[in-house]
């Protein structure tokens, strides 16, 4: 494990509670703010049914009734398939309940992709890619979180 992604583990402890743990996902709640974390997990790709999975317990559980905040923190050797990451595009669910959206990134070729995500999909909610979730967190907060 890197020293980046130590740091952003330590952040993750102290500042998220676990809400669910699914086999390729975990759903974390910041502890003070409005923000749902999605963390993919390393060496993971995560498919359409991983993708439904996770959106339908966010429905079931804590976003139907309200707009929130969301980070997604991709870690070491995660990857979600072009079919999820088109649904996570162009959902009108989830764009209806996004306010703004930080993407974390623990590899390079990681944040190229984040790059041509944003260019080819062209999410309607706003987004911006980082490399600690700290820098992730006071940019969602400047954003209304």
């Amino acid at each position: 494990m890197n020293k980046q992604t130590k740091y952003n583990q330590n952040i993750l402890k102290k500042n998220f509670n676990l809400l669910q743990e699914f086999k390729k996902i975990s759903i974390y709640k910041h502890s003070s703010k409005d923000i749902i974390l999605t963390l993919f997990k390393e060496d993971q790709e995560v498919g359409l049914e991983d993708t439904l999975e996770t959106i339908n317990f966010l429905k079931e559980n804590y976003i139907a009734s309200k707009k929130y905040f969301g980070i997604t923190y991709i870690s070491k050797g995660a990857s979600i398939s072009e079919k999820a990451r088109e649904y996570w595009s162009k959902s009108e669910f989830i764009q209806s309940k996004t306010c703004s959206l930080a993407i974390i990134y623990s590899q390079l070729s990681q944040r190229f992709l984040v790059s041509m995500y944003l260019k080819f999909n062209k999410p309607k909610t706003p987004i911006k890619s980082f490399k600690k979730i700290s820098d992730a967190v006071d940019w969602l907060v400047s954003e209304g979180a």
